[in-house]
């Protein structure tokens, strides 16, 4: 008896960390390979101009980006023309980090499809309260942005991967079309999406529950 409430516990904390990252990876996905979100970002901090006061049209960065886009996510081969060794290789490693994200989005997508619909909708408020709490632990790290964008890749590339192509030149036409501006409001739109979500599935999850409550007491009468 004791056993059999142990593994439905397990399988609840299970169902609750793989819809938790579900969603977190579905949003986070929903920008990544969002063109138009981009370009709001690239206006919003005058990456246009920059780049055209190097030579780079409005219209040829935009192709650059929509490959970059393809090529993340696995429909085109990477414009090997446009980067120097040491940018095309450190992109390179950045789209095996996007092919580890799409992999556990869809191998969250398999396990959830192991639960019932009803099992599911019990544990949306629980998820929603996740993401709201780790909205605001991202959100501490957005106030110190540098220092937790040089550490990421310090541990991600310089550790993970082992190499410092990561270091790139201000010369170099990358870190012109994404500077570290672009990735604060990268970073902040996504904390925002999340906390968004997390409200709503929060209220979302109350409203199931209270309608779930009402229903049992009516038919207990």
């Amino acid at each position: 008896m004791v056993k059999e409430k142990d593994e439905v516990i397990l399988r609840m904390i299970f169902l609750r960390i793989t819809l938790f990252l579900f969603v977190s990876l579905l949003l986070t996905c929903l920008l990544v390979f969002n063109l138009s979100f981009y370009k709001i970002i690239f206006e919003k901090n005058k990456i246009y101009e920059n780049l055209e006061t190097r030579g780079v049209p409005n219209q040829e960065f935009i192709f650059a980006e929509e490959n970059l886009i393809s090529f993340h996510s696995n429909k085109d081969a990477l414009d090997r023309w446009r980067y120097n060794d040491k940018e095309y290789a450190h992109l390179q490693d950045v789209n095996k980090l996007f092919k580890l994200g799409i992999f556990f989005l869809v191998l969250s997508f398999f396990l959830l499809s192991g639960f019932s619909f009803d099992q599911i909708k019990k544990q949306i408020r629980f998820v929603g309260k996740i993401m709201i709490f780790s909205s605001l632990i991202f959100l501490i790290f957005a106030l110190m942005f540098s220092q937790f964008f040089e550490l990421f890749h310090r541990v991600i590339f310089s550790g993970f991967f082992g190499n410092e192509l990561w270091l790139l030149a201000n010369e170099d036409i990358l870190l012109a079309m994404h500077p570290d501006v672009f990735f604060r409001d990268f970073f902040a739109s996504i904390i925002s999406l999340q906390l968004i979500t997390g409200l709503i599935l929060l209220f979302y999850g109350k409203k199931i529950n209270k309608s779930s409550f009402l229903g049992k007491s009516l038919s207990k009468n």
